[in-house]
């Protein structure tokens, strides 16, 4: 999964009730260069759970009241991560 299309800087929002696992590398863009592209989850319920070989380098946000988010994969992510609420496992 690409979070941009570009090497322009996005934060992609994912949200839900549901559990959801994405099992695929989790990109900045194609090229994986000269982006920091971020991924925040704001679920209420439920669980995302990131799988894949991870190499985003934007911030990752956990900001649902009752989400959690699972990092199962190799994370590279060098943005670092904030827990606004919810869990982080």
């Amino acid at each position: 999964m690409y979070l941009s299309e570009s090497a322009a800087v996005r934060t992609n929002t994912l949200a839900g009730t549901g559990n959801t696992t994405i099992s695929g590398s989790v990109k900045g863009w194609t090229n994986d260069v000269g982006s920091a592209c971020g991924l925040t989850y704001t679920g209420t319920a439920g669980t995302l759970t990131l799988s894949g070989a991870n190499t985003y380098s934007g911030l990752t946000t956990i900001s649902g009241s009752g989400g959690t988010l699972v990092l199962a994969g190799s994370n590279a992510s060098s943005g670092g991560t904030t827990l606004t609420a919810g869990t982080w496992h």
